[in-house]
């Protein structure tokens, strides 16, 4: 059986909303170096993870901004 080092924080904490931060930005990166040019193997290498995970970071940036700006969305006709 294998043992969790690291619990959860949960995000309604300060700590947790710290954590949550410090993941966007990682993932922010992730994507902005991809958006830049660089290959995975070198986004995995300055994150200092596997290159799915650098992916995955990325993939997640792109679909937490998307949703965010669907959510932020007005619609023209409810004004």
């Amino acid at each position: 059986m294998r043992t969790r080092v690291v619990e959860r924080v949960p995000p309604d904490t300060t700590a947790g909303a710290a954590l949550m931060d410090m993941d966007g930005q990682l993932h922010q990166l992730a994507w902005q170096l991809q958006h830049n040019g660089h290959d995975w193997s070198e986004i995995a290498a300055e994150l200092g993870c596997d290159e799915t995970v650098a992916r995955a970071m990325a993939d997640r940036y792109l679909a937490d901004s998307e949703s965010r700006a669907q959510k932020d969305q007005f619609s023209l006709f409810d004004l």
